[in-house]
């Protein structure tokens, strides 16, 4: 699955410049068992694409991203949470 970040409106460039990636966190969705979130770190301030892998197919995942600055010891509030499903197997004829 990709997920994408987008920088707000109000941000200004010395707020962008300041960040060093990104923590995005995933579980299955409705699931609140602290043992199914799982986390992604994306490092960089320019990044805005990740691939998360090792998912479950055909399932839907709750979605949440945070920035962090390791430079200023600070994370951003978390993100608003975006449901995503993941895609079917495809149909392999085996033969």
């Amino acid at each position: 699955m990709r997920v994408a970040t987008r920088s707000s409106a109000t941000q200004d460039s010395t707020v962008r410049s300041q960040i060093d990636g990104f923590y995005v966190y995933f579980a299955p969705y409705g699931e609140q068992r602290a043992e199914y979130l799982r986390h992604h770190v994306v490092f960089g301030s320019t990044v805005r694409h990740a691939v998360l892998s090792d998912l479950d197919v055909g399932t839907p995942y709750s979605i949440r991203m945070q920035s962090f600055s390791e430079t200023a010891g600070v994370l951003s509030k978390l993100s608003n949470t975006v449901v995503k499903h993941t895609l079917g197997m495809a149909n392999i004829a085996v033969e």
